[in-house]
């Protein structure tokens, strides 16, 4: 087994891309997973990459860092186990975020 890849800068989130259902990336579809992300994870749209019902682009850290969702007629289907991860600095912003997500995600009933 060789040695593990030391380097000054760790590897790092660049981009993830994944098909979606077309009609979640028109103007109307989108407004309400722009408003989740944007308040979930602080991700903003860059809208001069945007194109209605094509894709979607969400600058997450930096513009080297983003989400990329793309309309398909055929989006992906994920199993159980799939998963996005992120992580928060302490377990008390993990609870403050969990507790507002429950409030505001697509099941909730306030959704504001």
């Amino acid at each position: 087994m060789s040695e593990p890849i030391t380097a000054k800068c760790p590897p790092r989130f660049n981009y993830a891309a994944m098909s979606v259902p077309e009609e979640l990336l028109d103007r109307k579809g989108r407004e309400s997973p722009l408003r989740f992300y944007a308040e979930v994870f602080g991700w903003s749209e860059m809208p001069t990459l945007t194109e209605d019902g094509k894709h979607l682009v969400l600058r997450a850290r930096s513009n080297e860092q983003f989400v990329f969702p793309v309309g398909d007629t055929d989006p992906m289907r994920c199993p159980a186990a799939d998963h996005f991860d992120s992580s928060a600095g302490t377990p008390a912003e993990l609870d403050e975020l969990l507790e507002w997500a429950e409030g505001v995600g697509p099941d909730s009933q306030s959704g504001s």
